[in-house]
Formats: structure tokens, sequence, C-alpha cells
């Protein structure tokens, strides 16, 4: 019978040595061991990541310029010049005009 070695840490901390890397990132830095047992599924999963988001990108963008373009169409319609030039200049431009002169 070999003697069983004697851990230097108390029973309530020692714990079984690990026996893989795996095992001892899990065991010491809480590292979830499915991240060792794919090594790779994390490339994939960026991969998938990165095509969802260009195809979201793509559409907001398509949207927002359909958007634009309604309301461009929209201010086609709009009548920018006066048909009847006003009869009475505006109180307004008579107050900025006279304040405009006082300084």
């Amino acid at each position: 019978m070999s003697p069983e070695k004697k851990s230097p840490l108390p029973h309530s901390i020692a714990a079984p040595l690990p026996r893989s890397v795996a095992q001892v990132a899990q065991h010491y830095c809480g590292v979830p061991v499915r991240l060792f047992d794919r090594p790779h599924a994390g490339l994939a999963a960026k991969s998938v990541l990165k095509d969802s988001h260009n195809a979201s990108y793509n559409t907001l963008l398509s949207l927002v310029n359909s958007k634009l373009d309604e309301f461009l169409l929209l201010m086609n319609n709009v009548n920018w010049i006066a048909d009847d030039p006003p009869q009475n200049v505006s109180e307004y431009m008579n107050e900025i005009s006279i304040y405009i002169l006082i300084r």
C-alpha cells in the first residue's frame, strides 16, 4: 500500500487535483469546460453574429432610405412660392428693424 499524500490546505479548502487544462480553468477560474471541448464554437458563433448584424444593418438602411424617399416626395408637393404677396408688412419685421436701427 502506498501512503496517501496529505494536502497542505485544510480539508474544507483542498480539492482533488484537476486532470486537464479545461478542468484547471474550470476549477480555479470558473471558465466553463464546454469552451475547451469545442474550441472553434466561438468562431462559428462570431461568424453567425457578424452575418446577422450585416443583414439587420442592410435591412435597417433600406427602411430608412425608403422613408427618406417618401418624405422627399412629400416635399415636392409643397408650394414654396406664395400666390399673393402680403398687403401689409409683418409686425415682427417692423419690430426687428426698429431694434436694429436703435442699436
